[in-house]
C-alpha cells in the first residue's frame, strides 16, 4: 500500500486460486468460526482466501479496479516465477485487458519478498534528493492527508520523522483494516480466558504488555538491543534480548515512594 500510494497507482490483491493454495481451507490465516469445523472446500466460497481472509482491502485503494484479464496474470504460478527470475524486485508488464476492450494497462507486480527492497529504494531517494517535493505532496494526498498536512509532510528533512509521519497517515487512512470476523472471533476467544476486562463498570482496569522476541531478534530488534546494553556499559550484550525488568521500569519508581506518593495496585497481563 505504501508503494502503490507513493507511485499514485491503484493497488489490487491477487490471491492464488484455491486449487493452488498450500494452506488448509484456503488461507494461512485460518478460518472464521463458521467454517473452521467444516470439511475442506465446503462453504469456502463465502469467504476470501489468502491475505484477503485477514485484511479488508479498501475500495479507495484499488480505485474500484478489477484484476486485469490478460494472459500474463491468468497463470498464477508463472507470474510468481517471473518475480523470482527478477530477483523479487518490482516487475511490470503491459497487459491487453479484455475487461477493458483490449486496452493496454501497465501492471506493476510485487510480492512480500520485494516490498522491503522497494521501500529501501524510496528511503535512499529521500536521502539523496531523488524524490521531488511534488511527488511527496501527491503521496501524502493519496494517503488521505489534508493540504496543510501534505505541505508539512513535504518539508520534513529527517528521514525517521518522514517515515513516522507517513505511517501515521497510513494508519489513519484505514488501509490496515481487518475483516469483520477477525475482531469478533478474537473477542470470543479472549473471553474464554476469564480475564477481568472492563465490559462494564464492575470490572477492573488492567495493563497489557506485549513482549515479542523470537524472529524479531534475528535482525529487526538487534539495533535496539545493542543500544540498550551499551547504555548500561556493555560493548557486547550478555544476551541478545532486552531483559524483562526494562518493561517494568515505569512500575518501580523510588522517587515516587520517597515523596510519599500513594501506591496504586495494577493488574498487568503479559
Amino acid at each position: 500500500s505504501m508503494i502503490a500510494t507513493s507511485m499514485g497507482v491503484p493497488m489490487l490483491l491477487l490471491e492464488p486460486p484455491l486449487e493452488n493454495q498450500k494452506f488448509q481451507k484456503g488461507s494461512q490465516f485460518g478460518c472464521p468460526s463458521e467454517i473452521a469445523s467444516l470439511p475442506d472446500g465446503l462453504d469456502l466460497a463465502r469467504f476470501p482466501s489468502g491475505l484477503s481472509r485477514l485484511i479488508d482491502h479498501p475500495s479507495w485503494l484499488s480505485r474500484g479496479c478489477s484484476i486485469p484479464a490478460c494472459q500474463q496474470i491468468q497463470d498464477y504460478d508463472k507470474l510468481v516465477d517471473s518475480l523470482a527470475e527478477g530477483g523479487y524486485r518490482v516487475a511490470y508488464f503491459h497487459c491487453q485487458d479484455s475487461n477493458r476492450d483490449g486496452k493496454t494497462t501497465k501492471v506493476y507486480v510485487t510480492a512480500a519478498y520485494n516490498v522491503r527492497f522497494r521501500l529501501q529504494f524510496i528511503h535512499d531517494g529521500l536521502k539523496q534528493g531523488g524524490i521531488s517535493r511534488e511527488q511527496i505532496l501527491l503521496w501524502a494526498l493519496s494517503l488521505g492527508s489534508s493540504i496543510e498536512e501534505a505541505e508539512l509532510f513535504s518539508n520534513i528533512t529527517n528521514t525517521q520523522d518522514f517515515w513516522n509521519f507517513a505511517m501515521a497517515l497510513m494508519n489513519r487512512s484505514g488501509i490496515l483494516k481487518l475483516q469483520p470476523w477477525i475482531a469478533r472471533d478474537i473477542e470470543n476467544h479472549i473471553k474464554t480466558f476469564r480475564l477481568p476486562f472492563k465490559y462494564d463498570q464492575t470490572d477492573s482496569d488492567f495493563d497489557a504488555i506485549h513482549i515479542r522476541r523470537g524472529d524479531k531478534l534475528l535482525d529487526e530488534s538487534k539495533k535496539e538491543v545493542n543500544k540498550y546494553w551499551k547504555s548500561r556499559g556493555y560493548n557486547h550484550p550478555p544476551v541478545n534480548y532486552i531483559p524483562f525488568e526494562h518493561y517494568l521500569r515505569y512500575y518501580v519508581k523510588d522517587d515516587c515512594v520517597s515523596r510519599g506518593v500513594k501506591t496504586i495496585n495494577r493488574d498487568v497481563y503479559l
